[in-house]
């Protein structure tokens, strides 16, 4: 018999199509409640345990949530256990359609094989994530198997899960960013973002590249953050976790579970991001597809994250270099 915190086979075997969070009665802790040893915390014991966790790396409150409810105990179900997902692929992400010249504002984030620009498109502000049609920087990467894949097949990646997440409505449910489609740039295109002052040196030969950069347009957010101890709260961490839950029911693992790929828009509202190494349920020409256990792994791994290590993070003042 498969082993769980709360629960039996019958309902994992089903994830992702019944929601957690629609438990009826519901999964304890799955949305915890705060901590009541946390309201007896002195400045004195919070100063010794940020100082532990300075000098050790660990902070000494991980793990004050307990297990996530949704835990495998059972090593057994990451074989064959579970039931394949039986999913049809969605229709390919359209090329989007562009109507006046792109007006290149600001690089938003400079990331080396991509980049992230704020554009203009008539009266639309727009992000554009552009991938290049080359490696750009290996520093940092001693061994090929180490190396981040090509950023066509990042591109691809990107595009292939926002194809399941506008399928199921993840987009028009602004959990994440609204996808417009995807361009090639012009050779006009790649010459005027390059005259931004923030682009990295290493795009400065963006010339040489064996083919024009391939983008995807989407939603651009005024006034977000990523998500960090200075803003997460136990309603962010809920918020979070149930919208990763929706991803996953979009038939998208999202392979880079890490608070900058979370966006906290002002009333708190989260939005995911970043979907450039994710992968899907049905098969694609070149990434296998998910199992059952690795979206569920994926949201328990979240909920630690979200709860057991930043919220305690947050608790004593601790900057954990992870983040």
């Amino acid at each position: 018999m498969l082993r769980f915190a709360t629960f039996g086979s019958t309902f994992v075997e089903s994830y992702p199509e019944n929601n957690p969070f629609d438990s009826n009665p519901p999964l304890w802790n799955l949305s915890p409640f705060p901590l009541d040893a946390q309201r007896h915390d002195t400045q004195a014991v919070r100063d010794a345990a940020c100082a532990a966790a300075n000098s050790s790396g660990s902070n000494p409150f991980y793990g004050a949530y307990g297990p996530c409810p949704l835990a495998i105990y059972d090593s057994g179900i990451y074989g064959a256990k579970l039931p394949p997902i039986t999913y049809a692929a969605p229709s390919p992400l359209e090329r989007a359609t562009v109507h006046a010249p792109l007006q290149f504002l600001a690089v938003i984030s400079p990331t080396g094989n991509t980049l992230a620009f704020k554009v203009r498109i008539g009266d639309d502000v727009r992000l554009l994530k552009v991938f290049r049609d080359q490696e750009v920087s290996m520093v940092g990467y001693r061994k090929p198997e180490e190396r981040p894949p090509h950023p066509l097949k990042r591109f691809r990646r990107e595009k292939e899960a926002y194809e399941h997440l506008l399928h199921s409505g993840a987009c028009e449910k602004g959990l994440v960013p609204q996808c417009f489609g995807w361009l090639e740039l012009t050779e006009e295109d790649r010459d005027t973002l390059l005259m931004l002052p923030d682009v990295p040196e290493e795009w400065r030969h963006i010339h040489r590249d064996d083919g024009l950069p391939k983008a995807l347009l989407l939603e651009f957010f005024d006034d977000a953050e990523p998500l960090t101890i200075d803003n997460i709260t136990l309603k962010i961490a809920d918020s979070a976790v149930r919208a990763l839950y929706h991803i996953h029911a979009s038939y998208v693992l999202h392979n880079d579970i890490h608070g900058r790929n979370v966006l906290v828009l002002p009333g708190q509202r989260v939005v995911w991001i970043d979907f450039d190494s994710a992968a899907v349920v049905s098969r694609s020409t070149e990434f296998r597809p998910v199992r059952r256990q690795e979206l569920l792994n994926e949201l328990v791994r979240s909920w630690n994250i979200f709860y057991n290590r930043m919220l305690m993070d947050k608790r004593i003042g601790f900057r954990s270099p992870w983040y």
